[in-house]
Formats: C-alpha cells, structure tokens, sequence
C-alpha cells in the first residue's frame, strides 16, 4: 500500500469516526456534552501544569538536602502538601468528569441507534434486504453490538483523544527542561569533533520512536484476532 493509498484510507477511517462522534456534541444535550468536554480538557492541562510544578519541587527540595538548608526545606516540605493535595484534586475531577462524559455518551448513543434501529421495523426490513440481495446470515446480534459497542467506542475515544492531548502537552512541557538539564555531547569521530546539543532530548525521542515501531509491529497483527 502507497503512502497516497494509506492517507486516504485515514481520511475515510476519520470520516467514520467523524460521523459517530459529532452527532451528539449537535445534540439536545449538546452543551452539556461540550461543557464537559472543555471541564476534561483544562483539567489535563492543569494537571501536566501540576507536574511541571512538581518536577520543579524536586528540584529545589532536593538542593536544599544537598546544601543542608533547613529554611528552603521546610518551606518546600510545606509547599508539597499543597502541590500534592491540588494534584490529588485535580486528577479526582478529571477522572469523575471523564467517566460522566463517558456515561452520557454513550446512553445518548445507545437511545439513538435502538430508535434507529426499532422506529419502522428497520430490524425486520434488514433481514429481507440482506435476503433480496441473496446473504443467508442475518446481521449478528445488533442489539448486542448496539450494547457493547458503545461502551468501547465513547471510552476509548475519549481516553485515546485525552492520552493523545496529555502526551503532546506533557512533550512541549518537558522538553525545554529536559534540553537545559542534558547539555552537549561531544565525540570525535574520522579525526573530526563533533557536538549534539540537548543530547538526551535526542536520546529520548530515538527511545520512544523505537519503542513505538516495536509496538506497533507486534500489537497491529493482535487488532484482527482480537475483532
């Protein structure tokens, strides 16, 4: 398959996907649902906001063991108890707001697509439009996909969407600090000197690039046994 061939089958995978999610972000509950939607999404941005402070924390408590200073340490020993308490509020919310979103979601999915698929006898004329066009199997089970589809389509959207917006916000984040903390690299090479500035930053990117290609290689056969 073509990389123009791939792309095209994104655009028609997105297309999909694009016509299961709008429909109830343009419902009667819609405000609702974008209400909650913005309420998740600032909350993963405080919380990626929450662990540079955190990192920060580190830092600075860390030092003052070093130095055997009792006033910096005491003072960030008290300034814990607040990151860490705002941290455990945050992400308390995150979770109960993201797991209501999940649950309205999906019982405004499962209401619409049972009237869809009771309003007219639709289940009826589905068996003889497969029998017209000479298909034996009648559509396996929909109420049972109607049941369990949904549950798997709202909460992996929103935990793969969620996961996609923390790790790019929490890349952008870090990468300064990391590119400040890891320096040059220097090496010869051929009689030649040569230098690579932020070299962890590098070193990390290489790590996750190589860990996702593996991954991807061994879990993409599994996507059809598991179907």
């Amino acid at each position: 398959m073509t990389l123009s061939d791939k792309f095209q089958s994104f655009r028609v995978f997105a297309r999909k996907v694009g016509r299961l999610t709008v429909p109830y972000f343009q419902s009667e509950e819609k405000w609702k649902a974008r209400l909650l939607l913005a309420a998740i999404v600032a909350l993963n941005l405080a919380s990626v906001y929450m662990l540079v402070l955190l990192n920060e924390w580190n830092r600075v408590f860390y030092d003052a063991l070093q130095n055997k200073d009792e006033v910096v340490f005491w003072r960030e020993l008290g300034r814990f108890t607040y990151l860490a308490f705002g941290f455990i509020i945050i992400a308390v919310y995150r979770f109960y707001l993201t797991q209501l979103l999940e649950m309205r979601w999906r019982a405004w999915m499962t209401g619409h697509y049972l009237d869809r698929w009771l309003s007219n006898k639709a289940f009826y004329q589905l068996e003889l439009t497969r029998f017209a066009k000479g298909e034996d199997a009648p559509p396996d089970n929909p109420d049972q996909r109607i049941a369990e589809d949904m549950n798997m389509f709202t909460s992996y959207t929103v935990s793969l969407t969620m996961g996609l917006l923390n790790a790019v916000v929490t890349l952008v984040s870090f990468v300064g600090i990391l590119w400040v903390l890891s320096g040059s690299f220097a090496f010869s090479f051929n009689g030649s000197d040569y230098t690579i500035p932020g070299f962890m930053v590098w070193m990390a990117v290489l790590y996750c690039a190589f860990g996702s290609v593996i991954t991807h290689y061994i879990g993409r056969p599994q996507i059809a046994l598991n179907f």
